[in-house]
């Protein structure tokens, strides 16, 4: 499990190498337009046959599946918008933004024909399903942890996925609330609460004063 926990650090690494092929098309500024989001809390849903494709410039996106339970939190480099591409059933995913962020909005037609007629574009397109598909298995492997241990697990995927890594260890940014953890971990908040202030209180973070501090991020899996 630590070594599919250490693959999802390189999840979506390739928005470089797409943004190079989408600039290099002469119909790129027709077909994209920049979305700035000032009011945390506003839901981007997709699944829809007329959704458009995203890539995040600035800001933390958290995705929520179904029953609302949160899959991923998302940052600034990450995209989003593939199951709309070509997928024609009803895939409906919200995108809940937690800071102001900026978008690159591309539309899903322009899109599709780059993922169709690039063979480096059809290369990032298989390498996000295999990365979607490694995640999935990762989040059911932690469903079958003790509690305890799963919401270490959690919090340790949501430092590589958002952390600001520093000289001194993993800072998680100020917006993340036990509340998310908990919804993350599908635990229980108040059980969440209990098990974060175990793990501050053995040192494996702080949680005051904000944002919360992590000195080591391995030590929460392979330290407990």
């Amino acid at each position: 499990m630590q070594e599919h926990l250490m693959q999802n650090e390189a999840f979506f690494t390739n928005n470089y190498f797409l943004l190079e092929i989408l600039k290099s098309d002469h119909r790129f500024e027709q077909h994209s337009e920049v979305v700035t989001i000032k009011d945390r809390g506003t839901i981007i849903t997709t699944g829809k046959a007329d959704d458009d494709f995203y890539i995040i410039q600035d800001g933390i996106i958290c995705v929520r599946g179904k029953n609302n339970t949160i899959i991923q939190f998302i940052k600034s480099g990450n995209s989003f918008g593939y199951s709309n591409l070509f997928n024609t059933a009803q895939m409906t995913t919200q995108y809940e933004v937690l800071t102001p962020a900026t978008l690159l909005k591309i539309d899903k037609d322009f899109m599709s024909a780059i993922f169709r007629n690039n063979r480096l574009g059809i290369y990032i397109l298989d390498e996000y399903y295999t990365k979607t598909m490694q995640l999935a298995g990762l989040r059911l492997e932690s469903f079958e942890l003790p509690s305890d241990r799963r919401v270490a697990v959690c919090l340790y995927e949501i430092a590589k996925m958002i952390g600001q890594k520093t000289n001194q260890g993993t800072l998680i940014p100020r917006v993340i609330t036990q509340q998310h953890v908990a919804e993350y971990c599908q635990t229980s908040r108040e059980y969440t609460t209990m098990i974060l202030n175990r793990l501050a209180k053995d040192g494996y973070i702080r949680l005051r004063p904000k944002p919360w501090f992590i000195p080591d991020v391995e030590a929460l899996v392979h330290g407990l």
